[in-house]
């Protein structure tokens, strides 16, 4: 790398790392894990993006086999089944547990955490069966299924439905029915929030905004925090479209952005696609990508749109790199706090990310290795993978193994790990070292004088550390002679 690059990159790292966390890593289960119950049994693989967390519990869906595909609680403590593959429904014995959904969502309530999935019972040959579950301390209930739940919307039997969004016990969760004659499917997006289940929104609302359009489908994973936030497709014939809403248990419908007409912020040009949303009370977050396919990462906390990430962004922990893609659905919100998966070196590398009211920074990238292990892919789950100072995420390895791991920020190093052989330094320090190099002062070179100048040895000591993220590295004194 050139002096004038590594100059510039050593700026960037100076400016823009400022405050960020230091990670710790504690591994949840995976590959080899011990199958609580059953001695003889052990993980094979994880579900990468399943883990949802909450209060520092996490549940996830991990794989004995192809065909043995379980769902799992680790309740700070230790690990526990909640449901495996081939068991029975407690509350219908004759349901068979032979499938689970990937996705599942969990909160922790004063009666305990609260695991929902999505099971799957295939021993009708025409057809399988769909139960939405909720597990509270070993106890299963049927929130819906399709086998005699009725619609609110039109008074069918649901023929499919997904996997369930908690809020305070309450779920919400997307259902389709079809009629008998035509066969056509009519799609919508349903909770019990007020006691029996009512419809949310359904192809037969209105597109807010959009009169001319009508919603013709809704993705499966819905977003619940005292709001809804929900992805939806429309259509009037010739156009399509889809739509990042919210709506409030009131019913207030908001179109957050649209393919049609909302600007994408990042370029100006309105977006071609929108995806994933995860809410947080008013507060919402999604991916999009331009109609010129140019994607990133947007929020709004009730004053429009801004941009988390996009293809400008630099990439924190790396030098001189900037995002090449994001999984656009792979990401959470809590508060005023995001974390999401972006791509980076091309489409090779890719890392969980969090952004932290307007910081951001690396939690992992697939460039380091946990626990002696080289990572080569990472994953989150679309909503759940954020809780106060936690985030859940699924890691796998370059040897094939895969595992769920819990990371924690922490703020534990001092003035003093930033202490080089000339002493503590600052940003101050690093600005001015820069300014100094780039001008070819030869005052910086002197790295045996036995005062207080700066050293380049310094400079990158600081930087290293200012780099994983040293919050004190901005508010030691300054000591540059």
């Amino acid at each position: 790398m050139s002096r004038t690059a590594t100059i510039a990159a050593l700026a960037l790292v100076a400016g823009a790392a400022a405050a960020q966390p230091q990670f710790t890593f504690q591994r949840i289960a995976g590959t080899g894990t011990v199958v609580p119950g059953d001695p003889s049994g052990s993980l094979e693989n994880v579900a990468l993006g399943s883990a949802a967390l909450d209060l520092g519990q996490v549940a996830f869906v991990g794989l004995r086999s192809l065909s043995a595909q379980d769902i799992y609680l680790f309740d700070g403590n230790q690990l526990g089944v909640v449901a495996l593959t081939g068991g029975t429904a407690p509350f219908l014995s004759s349901f068979r547990y032979d499938a689970f959904d990937s996705d599942v969502t969990m909160e922790v309530g004063a009666a305990g955490a609260t695991v929902g999935f999505e099971a799957l019972d295939f021993s009708d040959p025409n057809s399988g069966r769909e139960v939405v579950v909720t597990q509270t301390e070993g106890v299963a209930t049927n929130r819906a299924d399709s086998i005699s739940t009725v619609s609110p919307s039109n008074g069918a039997v649901f023929a499919f439905i997904d996997e369930p969004a908690i809020s305070g016990g309450s779920v919400v969760f997307r259902g389709e029915t079809i009629d008998p004659i035509t066969f056509d499917i009519f799609d919508g997006i349903y909770t019990d929030l007020t006691g029996p289940l009512t419809t949310v929104v359904d192809e037969n609302t209105p597109v807010p905004g959009l009169p001319e359009f009508g919603f013709t489908s809704f993705d499966q994973n819905v977003a619940f925090d005292d709001t809804f936030g929900i992805e939806a497709r429309f259509s009037n014939g010739p156009d399509v479209g889809t739509m990042i809403l919210t709506v409030t248990p009131d019913g207030v419908i908001t179109d957050i952005a649209n393919s049609i007409n909302t600007p994408n912020p990042s370029t100006g040009v309105r977006f071609g696609d929108v995806d994933g949303p995860d809410v947080s009370g008013s507060h919402i977050v999604f991916g999009g990508s331009d109609i010129d396919g140019a994607p990133g990462i947007y929020a709004d906390f009730g004053a429009g749109l801004i941009i988390i990430a996009d293809l400008n962004t630099p990439v924190p922990g790396q030098l001189a790199a900037e995002f090449s893609g994001f999984s656009l659905d792979d990401l959470s919100i809590e508060g005023r706090r995001i974390v999401f998966r972006g791509i980076f070196s091309n489409g090779t590398e890719d890392g969980v990310y969090l952004w932290d009211d307007g910081i951001l920074s690396r939690v992992v990238d697939s460039t380091q290795a946990i626990g002696g292990q080289e990572l080569s892919i990472l994953g989150v789950r679309q909503t759940g993978a954020i809780s106060g100072d936690q985030i859940a995420f699924g890691a796998g390895f370059d040897d094939g193994s895969t595992a769920i791991y819990l990371a924690t920020s922490s703020s534990s190093c001092s003035a003093a790990d930033l202490a080089g052989p000339f002493g503590v330094i600052s940003q101050a320090d690093v600005a001015e070292f820069v300014e100094r190099f780039f001008a070819n002062d030869p005052g910086v070179a002197a790295l045996a004088a036995p005062t207080d100048v700066v050293s380049q040895t310094d400079v990158l000591a600081f930087v290293e550390l200012f780099f994983v993220g040293c919050p004190s590295a901005v508010t030691i004194p300054i000591d540059f002679d």
